[in-house]
C-alpha cells in the first residue's frame, strides 16, 4: 500500500484498485505538494485537493465527475462538503469501475449513466484526453446549470480549438487556468453564463526537477508486489527470491505499476511461456510512459527492446529509469518503420488504440505476440473481434489479478504465419 502525507491530511492508494479510492480504505487526499505514483491522474486530484481554485466553492454544491477516474475526485468534492457528487459511468470511462462500491463507502457518491444528472451541479470535470468526444463535452456543458464551473483536464494543443467551438455552442465561456499541465497537456477552464466566480489563483509547489521528485519519492514509496513474480520500488533495492524487482522514479508518466490496468499487463508478462524469451525476441512498447513494462521484458531475458512514446517526458523518464534498472532499452518518439518485432506491448487507452491496431499486422514478425492492455470488460469482446480482424488469433485472455476481476482484461494475440 501506498501512504502519502501531506500536511494535516494523507491518502491511501491501494493496489489492486487502481486510480480511484479503495472500497478498504477511507481515503482522504493530501496538500498540493505531495507526490505519489501514476502522477498524471494524482497530480490533477492533489491540485483539487483546493477545489476553490478550479471549481468555486464546493460546499453545499453539487459535482459532476466525468474524468475517468474511477470516482476519484468525486470522493474529493465529498470530503471537502460536496452535497452530492456524480460519477460519469459508460463503457468509455473509468467510472464503470467505481460501481457499485463508491456509493456504499462515499455516502455523497453515486454512479450515473446520465450526463443530465450535471443539471443539479455547479462543478464538472471531464477528461478530454482519455475520451475526446466533443459531443460528450457539449451535452455536458448543456446540462449544467448558469454559473457553474467546467474544468477540461488532458486537452492537448490541438484539442483547443475543438473545445473551444464545443463550448460556445452551449454557451459556455473561456476562462484562463492558472494551473499548468501535464507535459503538453492543458487545463481549460469553462464557465456556463455569467459567473460569479473569479478566475486566478496561486501556482501551486510541486518538486520543480526529476531529482526532487526521486529524493521525495524515497520516503512516500513503499515496495509494491504484483502477482508472484514482480516488486515495484521507488528506489532500486536489492531482489527478493522469485521476483523480478523494477525500479520505476517518480514522475509525471503513466505507469508506476500502482493501478490495476498495468498490473494485469505486468501479470501477463510474467506469465508468458519461457520458449517467449529464449531466442532473445525483439520487443516493442507502445505508449512506454515510465518504460516498465520495456523493463519487465529485460527481466525475463530480452536485450533488443524498443520503447516508443510522443511525450518527450514519458521518454526521459523512461530513459531515466532504463539506466536505473541497468538494462538495455532504446526510446523513440516514433514507431520504427523497418523493423518487425516478435513481442508488442500496448497497454494503450481505448481513444488510442483505433490508431495502432491496423498497424500490428506490418509491425509484429509471422507468429509474433502482442499483449493488449487498456480496454475495460464492457467493449472487450468488440475489441477482440477487431483484433482477429486485423489478422491475429487470441491466444489468451487473462481476466483475474490475482483472484480477483478488476474489470480490465489483457489479451494474448499472435499474428497468422
Amino acid at each position: 500500500m501506498f501512504s502519502i502525507h501531506g500536511g494535516e491530511q494523507a491518502v491511501c492508494i491501494n493496489p489492486p484498485q487502481g486510480y480511484g479510492p479503495s472500497a478498504q480504505v477511507a481515503t482522504v487526499w493530501p496538500t498540493a505538494d505531495s507526490w505519489g505514483p501514476d502522477a498524471e491522474f494524482i497530480v490533477l486530484a492533489l491540485r483539487c485537493a483546493q477545489l476553490d481554485e478550479l471549481v468555486g466553492p464546493v460546499t453545499g454544491r453539487g459535482f459532476f465527475d466525468a474524468s475517468g477516474t474511477s470516482g476519484m475526485l468525486a470522493v474529493v468534492a465529498s470530503r471537502y462538503g460536496a452535497r452530492e457528487a456524480w460519477v460519469l459511468s459508460t463503457e468509455n470511462t473509468g467510472g464503470a469501475s467505481a460501481h457499485p462500491w463508491l456509493s456504499r463507502h462515499y455516502r455523497q457518491c453515486h454512479t450515473t449513466s446520465d450526463l443530465g444528472r450535471a443539471s443539479d451541479c455547479e462543478a464538472a470535470v471531464y477528461n478530454f484526453y482519455r475520451y475526446p468526444e466533443p459531443g460528450c463535452l457539449a451535452a455536458l456543458g448543456q446540462a449544467l446549470p448558469a454559473g457553474a464551473r467546467l474544468v477540461v483536464v488532458g486537452a492537448l494543443p490541438a484539442h483547443l480549438s475543438t473545445i473551444h467551438q464545443t463550448a460556445r455552442s452551449v454557451g459556455l465561456e473561456v476562462v484562463t487556468s492558472p494551473i499548468p499541465w501535464v507535459d503538453e497537456m492543458q487545463l481549460v477552464t469553462l464557465v456556463k453564463g455569467e459567473s460569479s466566480v473569479a478566475a486566478g489563483g496561486s501556482h501551486f509547489a510541486l518538486p520543480s526537477t526529476a531529482q526532487a521528485r526521486y529524493e521525495r519519492w524515497a520516503h512516500l514509496a513503499a515496495s509494491l508486489h504484483v502477482g508472484p513474480a514482480w516488486r515495484i520500488d521507488g528506489l532500486p533495492q536489492p531482489p527478493s527470491p522469485h521476483e523480478h524487482a523494477i525500479a520505476i522514479t517518480p514522475s509525471l508518466s503513466y505507469g508506476s505499476g500502482g493501478n490495476e490496468v498495468t498490473q494485469m499487463v505486468l501479470q501477463t508478462i510474467g506469465g508468458l511461456p519461457e520458449a517467449t524469451w529464449a531466442d532473445d525476441p525483439s520487443v516493442l512498447d507502445i505508449g512506454c510512459g515510465t518504460g516498465i513494462l520495456a523493463i519487465a521484458c529485460a527481466r525475463r531475458g530480452a536485450s533488443r527492446i524498443t520503447a516508443m512514446d510522443i511525450c518527450p517526458q514519458a521518454r526521459a523518464e523512461a530513459s531515466r529509469n532504463a539506466q536505473i534498472n541497468e538494462v538495455p532499452v532504446r526510446v523513440t518518439a516514433e514507431i520504427p518503420t523497418d523493423e518487425r518485432f516478435d513481442v508488442i506491448l500496448a497497454n494503450l487507452y481505448g481513444s488510442v488504440w483505433p490508431e495502432y491496431l491496423p498497424r500490428l499486422s506490418q509491425l509484429l514478425q509471422p507468429g509474433g505476440i502482442v499483449v493488449c492492455g487498456g480496454i475495460p470488460s464492457v467493449r472487450h469482446a468488440p475489441f477482440e473481434a477487431e483484433l482477429v480482424a486485423a489478422g491475429l488469433e487470441i491466444v489468451a485472455v487473462h481476466r483475474m489479478l490475482g483472484d480477483e476481476d478488476v474489470g480490465w482484461p489483457c489479451a494474448v494475440a499472435r499474428m497468422r504465419k
